[in-house]
């Protein structure tokens, strides 16, 4: 009876240290396949529908989500009154749906897809979005970029598909 208790108190032991690996993990190093599943079930304070909010934001639209110090596409799945929005991240499977504040949300900026020497952007870098400064315009669609808060051994030229304007933080 001794030994069984043992076992049962390592196993239990293992099992949390297991949890607490994967909960302090982090995303993982490469995109997972998002799951098909619903959105979740309105709570009393969500808006149903594509209804207005006071945030203005709708269910099913894209926008930018602050994670771990750069930025990730994002689906609204629900939006709470007091401002807050549920999202889903793109390709990201669903257990990492969260509610995002209005601090962390930013929505991608319409215009002209050109860019002038010290405009900020957002330039896409192995499937996250960073703040950057446009360096130079290097000719048609090549921009010179240098990441906010990073050395020029981090500079690179990009063209229209890795860049972007995002508005201002909503918070």
């Amino acid at each position: 009876m001794h030994i069984i208790r043992r076992l049962v108190l390592f196993s239990a032991l293992l099992l949390a240290f297991a949890f607490v690996l994967s909960s302090a993990a982090g995303k993982p190093a490469a995109p997972v396949p998002a799951l098909a599943t619903p959105p979740p079930a309105a709570t009393p304070t969500a808006t149903g529908g594509n209804g207005a909010t006071p945030s203005q934001h709708v269910v099913g639209e894209s926008l930018m989500i602050e994670w771990g110090g750069s930025w990730w596409a994002a689906t609204t799945l629900a939006v709470l009154n007091d401002g807050r929005v549920v999202i889903h991240y793109t390709g990201w499977g669903a257990e990492w749906d969260e509610l995002a504040t209005p601090k962390r949300i930013r929505r991608e900026v319409q215009g002209a897809a050109t860019y002038t020497a010290k405009e900020a952007v957002f330039v896409e870098w192995k499937g996250s979005w960073w703040p950057a400064h446009v360096k130079k315009v290097e000719g048609k669609d090549k921009y010179g970029i240098r990441y906010d808060g990073y050395g020029p051994e981090w500079d690179e030229v990009v063209g229209p598909s890795r860049i972007k304007r995002l508005s201002p933080p909503e918070g």
